[in-house]
């Protein structure tokens, strides 16, 4: 094959193309994304002649038709809290009334809205437009996504070294129901790729880059900061626990709450309460319950959406527990736990099965559940199924997550 051989022109050796892309890349990631979001875009285009429900959040999107966009293949991307993001694009953060009972977006982190903001300067300044800022977010998301799923098919091979359990993760991730918020004008595909980042730069004993990810994550949501809980264990174990071997470099975990706090006293001014991102939750009725109490009695019961986001919930307890055994990593359990023990104290279960998307290790531990063809076939055929479930109900307007 030609590709196979050196060519050179005017003097220059030129790479073979399989040095530039490796197989496993457009096998593994780049086709099966590619796939995935063209199914989602057909789905989420075609559901637009599926009967209209008369009760809609919004009577005015319901006459025009779209949130975001009046083209229908980029609109579908964009819903409910997109709105808060772009937002903070266009005004800046900004408080209207108590933070107890009146929602603002000071609850939302500026991560992702600020990438948004200044890639979108790229573009000449007529054509900053609300649609246009949309488009850019959406495309970001989608990059986002490719190089999170590269980075944990690298994670999975340096930790696992199983190039089989790294497909089936990927696909598990392409094909999971919430998947298409990887996708969305949304924080899950940056969220998913530094916190992945974080596990890898660890494991190379990148203090250094995995703590300034880590400050990153805690500029993404408020739950961000709790990366440094398995950041520090991962750092103690290798040095096998011996305190008197810690050395100055631990110093940098210290990155991580100053970019936590460094947000809140960004916005300190606008209500004297430096904790007024996590207090606004109770606006969205979110209060303290223990966790037994939330998923038997939530508050905010949305009927179906309630029961959905129950069942994901309950499914990811016990395969957490599961990956214990699986995967043999007590740093990936005590990352599993912390992301979904905080949102079942909230007392509501309201977008639980968005909030899953993040724990990667539960996805590799399905993985090696997958091993099984039985098992892989019921995961494949579930998650699909109820992927376009959720997509056709996005796409038209009914709160998914």
């Amino acid at each position: 094959m030609i590709w196979h051989k050196l060519v050179t022109l005017r003097g220059y050796m030129l790479i073979p193309i399989q040095q530039l892309i490796p197989s496993w890349l457009t096998s593994s990631i780049i086709f099966p994304f590619l796939i995935s979001r063209f199914s989602l875009i057909t789905v989420g285009y075609f559901c637009q002649y599926i009967h209209k429900n008369n009760n809609y959040p919004e009577n005015i999107i319901v006459e025009q038709g779209w949130f975001f966009s009046p083209h229908r293949i980029l609109d579908i991307w964009g819903r409910w809290d997109t709105g808060w993001y772009i937002d903070i694009i266009q005004k800046g953060y900004e408080v209207k009334g108590d933070i107890h009972t009146i929602s603002s977006n000071i609850a939302f982190f500026p991560l992702y809205p600020h990438i948004v903001k200044y890639s979108s300067f790229l573009l000449p300044e007529l054509l900053r437009t609300r649609e246009n800022i949309f488009l850019v977010g959406v495309l970001l998301s989608n990059i986002m996504f490719v190089f999170a799923l590269i980075l944990l098919y690298k994670l999975i091979m340096l930790r696992f070294n199983d190039m089989n359990v790294a497909e089936r993760t990927v696909l598990y991730l392409l094909i999971f129901p919430t998947s298409f918020f990887f996708s969305c004008f949304y924080t899950e595909s940056a969220f998913l790729l530094i916190s992945v980042g974080c596990f890898y730069a660890a494991h190379k004993s990148a203090w250094l880059v995995s703590s300034i990810l880590g400050g990153l994550l805690a500029l993404c949501r408020p739950l961000g900061l709790l990366i440094i809980i398995p950041l520090i264990f991962m750092y103690l174990k290798s040095i096998n626990w011996q305190i008197n071997r810690i050395q100055w470099k631990s110093l940098y975990f210290l990155l991580i709450p100053m970019a936590f706090f460094s947000f809140l006293l960004s916005v300190y001014h606008l209500t004297n309460n430096l904790f007024a991102p996590m207090e606004i939750q109770q606006a969205w009725d979110r209060n303290f319950s223990l966790p037994w109490i939330t998923l038997a009695n939530p508050s905010m019961d949305l009927g179906y959406i309630t029961n959905i986001d129950r069942i994901f919930t309950i499914a990811f307890i016990l395969l957490i527990i599961i990956s214990v055994i699986n995967l043999k990593s007590i740093t990936y359990s005590i990352y599993s736990f912390i992301f979904l023990l905080p949102p079942l104290c909230t007392g509501t279960l309201i977008s639980m099965s968005r909030y899953v998307l993040i724990i990667f290790p539960v996805f590799i531990s399905m993985s090696f559940l997958g091993k099984k063809k039985t098992i892989d076939q019921f995961f494949t055929i579930m998650f699909l199924s109820l992927q376009s479930l959720l997509m056709i109900s996005w796409s038209q307007f009914y709160w998914v997550a």
